[in-house]
């Protein structure tokens, strides 16, 4: 099951809401439509390219879907920008594949925020590395009363 948090800052009103994990109709063949219309990757990866690429590597090299799929939390190391994305890695052999997602203001590649240590099975970020993305602080928080599961 899905999760959305809301990650506020505590010295401005900085508040921004993400969703995170995978719900049940997130299974890998339904993650690996390619469908234009009715498919999920289209819907989750808007690259028309970063599509294909997916494409060939499945039918070509055989790639399979990483189970460790799902929605993120990517940060932005030029602006500090925060920004909701679909996480996905493909491994064949001889490689793997994963997205490389730009930030829509600079174009810098966007990191994924690691996950918290504090349960290996928690996809909920670990904001002390981070700064607030409007003032700058180091004073992001997840704000435990806006945690909503969704499938």
């Amino acid at each position: 099951m899905g999760s959305s948090i809301q990650i506020k800052c505590s010295n401005c009103n900085y508040s921004e809401t993400f969703m995170l994990g995978i719900g049940m109709m997130y299974n890998p063949i339904r993650v690996l439509d390619f469908d234009p219309k009715h498919g999920m990757l289209p819907q989750m990866v808007r690259s028309k390219k970063t599509i294909e690429q997916i494409r060939t590597l499945i039918e070509d090299k055989h790639a399979e879907l990483d189970r460790d799929y799902g929605h993120k939390i990517y940060h932005c190391n030029s602006c500090k920008m925060l920004f909701e994305r679909f996480y996905i890695k493909l491994v064949y052999e001889g490689g793997i594949f994963e997205i490389d997602y730009k930030c829509p203001t600079c174009k810098s590649i966007l990191e994924p925020v690691n996950r918290s240590a504090q349960n290996d099975s928690d996809e909920l970020p670990d904001l002390k590395n981070y700064n607030c993305p409007e003032c700058g602080k180091h004073s992001l928080y997840k704000d435990e009363y806006e945690v909503i599961c969704w499938d």
